[in-house]
């Protein structure tokens, strides 16, 4: 994240200067800011210099609130894995509490072997929860992510729409209706850019490719020139409802890969830990029972150690688990909304459609069948190398089968 916030940093300063050279070229424009530009040149032909000064200033305006977004997120990003720091040292703490308490106990060995295979049983789940807890959050950030860039999207789109629902003279209207379409398109390509960050390096999202996102910035850096001409105009819409269209996927195929896969191993995995856990407890109980009566250990029958018991139905509210904390998603810069709201209220009801020709469309899409969607990644895409652990965990149980063996032969 300080990688993309140092490239952030370069990219503004460049944008800076290209504005300034094309604002060089521009004498007409000394003096003049995005706002009076807008006003004052609604729908008169540009030249290539006015033209070129305008998508420059408009591309800096964004890198600069990327910048601004990225920083924010940096600084919380610090503060959270400190937070993390101190919850992990805590932990370690107990954890080493437990384990001197135990070796106390059991002189420096494990009370029986069924203890010691319950317990190799319980670390592998730890760590198999570990994993799936990980992807939980991962694809979870990235869906919320998502929820706040399909939002934007659709009130960018419903703004791009009424701008030419209204006369020309309605130039101060006119441009916060702009404003309000390029704020919420450049914190969607944020957000969206977000989400597929949260899936990487182990999953490249297969919907709102890093091409697809630069194609529209640079609209969105041409907003402003765009909305002028009914012809450029209705490309640009054509280009905003294709986004939303794939964002609907991309958001779709998360929520499959969430729900049909991470949500029930999570819910399986936690729900064997828990009986594992249980099973663990109680012979210790058992074991230092025998112990303050002054029995010897018959060590019980450990035929139940294995977890392969028939799986219940998963509920919602196991399967919930970890969910993403201390999110900071991009949110549009505002632009008087509520004023604006109002006025194209007041606007309708006195004059009705006023302006020229344009889409009039706010695009709804409706979820496409399974196998419509992009194949799911691979279960180590999604969770890491889990096979490699569990192969791990029985190559220890055979070892431990194996000594198991060899004592009692010397016996």
């Amino acid at each position: 994240m300080k990688g993309d916030l140092e490239s952030s940093g370069e990219n503004v300063a460049r944008l800076k200067a290209k504005t300034e050279k094309e604002y060089c070229d521009v004498a007409a424009l000394k003096g003049a800011n995005m706002h009076q530009f807008v006003v004052e040149n609604y729908q008169q032909q540009l030249s290539k210099e006015e033209e070129e000064y305008f998508s420059a200033l408009n591309e800096q305006k964004m890198e600069e609130r990327n910048h601004e977004v990225l920083e924010e997120r940096v600084k919380k990003a610090e503060k959270h894995i400190e937070l993390l720091k101190e919850k992990r040292n805590r932990l370690r703490a107990l954890l080493e509490q437990q384990e001197n308490l135990l070796c106390d106990v059991f002189d420096g060995d494990y009370g029986s072997e069924r203890e010691q295979k319950l317990e190799l049983k319980v670390n592998v789940l730890m760590d198999k929860q570990r994993f799936v807890k990980t992807a939980h959050l991962r694809w979870s950030s990235a869906q919320f992510y998502l929820d706040q860039s399909l939002r934007q999207i659709h009130v960018a789109i419903q703004r791009w729409v009424d701008l030419r629902r209204f006369d020309p003279s309605r130039r101060e209207l006119i441009y916060r209706l702009a404003s309000e379409a390029r704020n919420n398109l450049s914190a969607a390509i944020q957000n969206t850019s977000g989400a597929r960050q949260y899936l990487l390096p182990q999953v490249h999202a297969p919907y709102c490719t890093e091409e697809d996102l630069q194609r529209i910035a640079a609209a969105v850096h041409r907003l402003f020139y765009d909305m002028m001409y009914p012809q450029t105009h209705r490309a640009a819409y054509d280009l905003f409802v294709d986004f939303y269209r794939r964002s609907c996927l991309f958001h779709q195929w998360i929520d499959h890969i969430l729900k049909d896969n991470i949500n029930k191993d999570l819910g399986k995995t936690s729900r064997k830990l828990a009986k594992q856990r249980a099973k663990l407890m109680a012979e210790r109980k058992r074991i230092l029972m025998l112990r303050a009566e002054g029995k010897e250990d018959d060590d019980a029958p450990d035929d139940d150690v294995s977890d392969d018991e028939e799986e219940e139905a998963e509920s919602e509210e196991e399967v919930k688990g970890v969910m993403a904390e201390d999110l900071k998603p991009a949110e549009a810069d505002a632009v008087s909304q509520h004023e604006t709201e109002n006025e194209v209220t007041d606007a309708e009801q006195k004059n009705g459609k006023e302006g020229s020709p344009g889409p009039t469309e706010i695009p709804s899409f409706k979820r496409v069948p399974l196998s419509e969607l992009a194949p799911p990644p691979s279960t180590e895409q999604v969770y890491g190398n889990v096979d490699e652990l569990m192969k791990q965990h029985e190559e220890e149980l055979l070892e431990f089968n194996r000594a198991k063996e060899k004592v009692k032969e010397r016996d």
